[in-house]
């Protein structure tokens, strides 16, 4: 079985950056596995020599003063990129925390406009990991027509990548922790794609032997289903790497516009006019 080489996909994605961005995390708490991903990024930040800010809070900070250093960073000129590392304690509202972030800082894609424009197929900031899977898919495989299974319907990876797929004409079947039966849907998939964070909740006989698996919460048994399935990525070096590739690429990928003063982006021109209602006005 053939395992592609994502590192390839890293470098091309990489490559393409042509501005040096700055990006600030926003940490509550000490979470383990949130400073294992916040050193990771902040690790390929200083590699590429891009500017990174981490800003740590206490557990139990308010809502009103996280929003405070939001805003702070939003009108910030230098900064490019904002992340609210996930996940928060329980006292805070995810989404309107993630809201607070200007949507053209918001470099994850989860702010409710981004993800709505992505939603209505409009050009916008998409979350890192849905990207960095179809990148991988089209390597591998022709996607038209392909009965693809996604289990997890988080707003960073199963519902974005959903609506990737259908873009590109992927018959989709979401599946969840209220799901019967799931291996009867796995069975019958060209593609399946878990993003759940549960060890060995895919085995081997829940797939077939065609089908290509992309697995993104090590959910997979791997080494019993690797040399039986057609593709399964790696536990480590796949898709993780396409993700911080893909995030640190939307960190850069921005313009300052001197009429408005802010940072902005604009993915229908190559101009990159900006298209604040300033701008818009004054025909900028």
């Amino acid at each position: 079985m053939k395992e592609y080489n994502a590192e390839r996909i890293e470098k091309e994605t990489l490559n393409s950056i042509s501005n040096k961005g700055f990006l600030a995390v926003v940490q509550v708490g000490n979470n383990k596995d949130s400073n294992t991903y916040v050193g990771m990024k902040e690790k390929k930040c200083k590699e590429l020599g891009i500017q990174f800010e981490l800003i740590k809070a206490d557990e139990r900070i308010s809502s009103y003063e996280l929003k405070k250093i939001i805003r702070s960073l939003n009108k910030s000129e230098e900064v490019t990129g904002i992340i609210i590392q996930l996940p928060l304690p329980k006292h805070l509202n995810k989404n309107d925390i993630i809201n607070t972030i200007s949507p053209e800082k918001d470099v994850d894609g989860l702010h409710s406009n981004n993800l709505g424009r992505l939603l209505i197929g409009e050009e916008t900031i998409i979350p890192a990991t849905a990207k960095g899977i179809v990148q991988l898919l089209k390597r591998i495989t022709e996607l038209k027509g392909k009965h693809v299974v996604i289990i997890g319907r988080s707003n960073l990876v199963g519902k974005p990548t959903a609506l990737l797929l259908l873009k590109e004409d992927c018959t989709i079947t979401i599946c969840h922790s209220k799901t019967k039966h799931l291996s009867f849907h796995t069975l019958s998939a060209d593609i399946i794609i878990s993003a759940v964070g549960k060890k060995n909740l895919i085995k081997k006989e829940m797939v077939s032997s065609f089908s290509i698996i992309i697995d993104v919460g090590n959910d997979c048994a791997y080494e019993e289903i690797k040399g039986f399935a057609k593709y399964i990525t790696p536990p480590k070096g796949c898709v993780g790497l396409l993700t911080i590739a893909n995030l640190i690429r939307e960190v850069c990928n921005y313009v300052f516009c001197e009429n408005c003063y802010k940072i902005t982006r604009n993915y229908k021109e190559d101009n990159f006019a900006c298209v604040c209602e300033k701008c818009l006005n004054e025909g900028k």
